[in-house]
């Protein structure tokens, strides 16, 4: 089950979730998550993930790729060394099929608008119009 055990507002304009077991939903950290992300809509602040243990990455974070914390032999030095890279290169923790994803979906999303427009536009060029209409 996804639970996180913290979101930590970095000075550098940085999120640090730390996400681990919880043998229940955690709907304090799922709030605490979102006011933090509405404090940045354009989603400029970099986001790192660690998933603590054997746990899924929330929806939210699906476009990042995660750092893992084994919990039988964690290495923190690695940890806090990979963290501080991550904060200097903020682009290497975006998962870049995801953005292909979302790249691909936009455009068949684009081109799915244009067909509806080009139908409507068909039909409502084959409706029936006043030759004068009025206005207030």
């Amino acid at each position: 089950m996804e639970a996180g055990h913290g979101a930590s507002d970095w000075p550098g304009g940085a999120f640090l979730f730390l996400i681990g077991p919880s043998p229940e939903s955690d709907r304090e950290q799922e709030f605490e998550w979102l006011t933090a992300l509405q404090g940045d809509p354009g989603r400029s602040k970099t986001m790192i993930p660690v998933l603590v243990g054997d746990v899924q990455l929330p929806p939210f974070l699906r476009d990042r790729i995660p750092l893992h914390l084994e919990t039988t032999s964690p290495d923190y030095s690695g940890l806090v060394g990979r963290i501080k890279h991550l904060l200097q290169y903020p682009f290497e923790v975006v998962d870049p099929e995801s953005y292909e994803r979302g790249r691909k979906a936009q455009k068949e999303g684009l081109e799915e608008v244009k067909r509806f427009a080009l139908a409507l536009q068909a039909a409502q060029g084959s409706l029936p119009r006043d030759r004068h209409v009025e206005r207030p």
